[in-house]
């Protein structure tokens, strides 16, 4: 297996490997991404689009099993699409933004190109298979993008056929498995609206938590401010003799 790229505190390029008990790391991804979908083999993938930071990609790379290789980019910048197949017979689909759409295009192993779009736009969803029977599922709906549905589509290497729902509407699943035999893994449910609400409690939290870290700083520096000792800048008060001394070398009498 081979995992790449993705997100944390924001986007990455890391790939790692599987043999079975462990994961090991191998080189990253030329272009640092998340949102991107692809496949293959752990010796032959190809991976494409995604987001880095607000640039959203056409940017398709190869792994050949030591390293990846940019190679011809996807005819549009789309990210959250769905994959099938290989490194010689890739098919991409679905994706946005900035509204979702159907489009899909299919991979030779040197170029793309468009070929019948999906029955439903969406992104976030997902997908298994190969480049002539492939399938999707779930994701966000039109319109605007902002409805989770169960809907799944089967690619025949020219057209798409809505199919079977699976059970529950979600977006962002893994899929696994062939046209026939897949498995709908993971994934979000709920509203949009839930799941930006749950964004905005998230962002709130911790513009909360980074604002009691601020008033601790501020508390701790002006305690420090306070308890530093009298004198120029925190330095020691001159001893009497000190200042006796200074007093006749600058002829000062009186008080």
């Amino acid at each position: 297996a081979l995992v790449s790229g993705g997100y944390t505190t924001t986007q990455v390029g890391v790939a790692e490997t599987y043999d079975g008990s462990s994961w090991t790391e191998v080189a990253d991804l030329n272009t640092a991404r998340y949102g991107h979908s692809g496949g293959g083999t752990q010796t032959a993938a190809v991976y494409a689009r995604g987001q880095s930071g607000t640039d959203i990609q056409d940017v398709c790379e190869e792994w050949d099993g030591s390293s990846w290789t940019e190679v011809n980019s996807t005819n549009s910048a789309r990210t959250d699409t769905g994959f099938a197949g290989t490194q010689t017979a890739g098919l991409i689909f679905g994706g946005q933004p900035p509204n979702v759409v159907a489009l899909t295009e299919s991979y030779d192993g040197t170029s793309w190109t468009e070929v019948g779009d999906l029955n439903n736009a969406r992104s976030q969803l997902g997908s298994s298979g190969t480049q002539t029977a492939a399938l999707a599922f779930g994701g966000r709906f039109t319109p605007p993008g902002s409805v989770l549905r169960a809907f799944t589509e089967s690619y025949d290497g020219t057209s798409w056929t809505a199919g079977g729902d699976i059970n529950y509407a979600n977006g962002n699943s893994a899929g696994l498995g062939t046209q026939t035999a897949a498995i709908c893994a993971g994934g979000f449910t709920g509203t949009a609206k839930q799941i930006r609400d749950a964004i905005a409690e998230a962002q709130t939290q911790k513009m909360i938590a980074e604002t009691e870290a601020m008033r601790k700083r501020t508390e701790a520096r002006d305690k420090a401010i306070r308890e530093k000792p009298p004198g120029f800048k925190g330095l020691a008060p001159l001893s009497p003799e000190s200042i006796a001394r200074a007093r006749a070398e600058w002829g000062i009498t009186g008080n």
